[in-house]
């Protein structure tokens, strides 16, 4: 990975002043993970992707799917799909060529 890239990577993301909100933190991205665990368990489809860019974020993401229990070939599914894009939710693709 280039230089500036890890030095990017080891940047905080947020400016935590002092204890209390290190624990606000810690507690949100709980709630977070509460959700994507209650979601995986519904079958909801979750999509990987961020606003970060960059492939760093994306495996980030999907190690923490690992850490939810997605299996490696899920994580596969998930990272590269395993539907069309006529087969997403929302998706009214009727395509005209011509």
């Amino acid at each position: 990975m280039p230089a500036n890239v890890q030095r990017d990577a080891k940047l905080a993301l947020a400016s935590i002043t002092d204890e209390a909100e290190g624990q606000a933190y810690r507690f949100a991205y709980d709630k977070i993970i509460e959700t994507l665990r209650l979601m995986k368990k519904r079958g909801i489809l979750i999509v990987p992707g961020t606003d970060m860019g960059g492939a760093f974020y994306v495996h980030r993401e999907l190690e923490i799917y690992q850490q939810l229990g997605y299996t490696p070939a899920e994580l596969w599914k998930l990272r590269y799909g395993q539907l069309s894009w006529t087969q997403r939710p929302g998706c009214d693709c009727t395509w005209h060529v011509g």
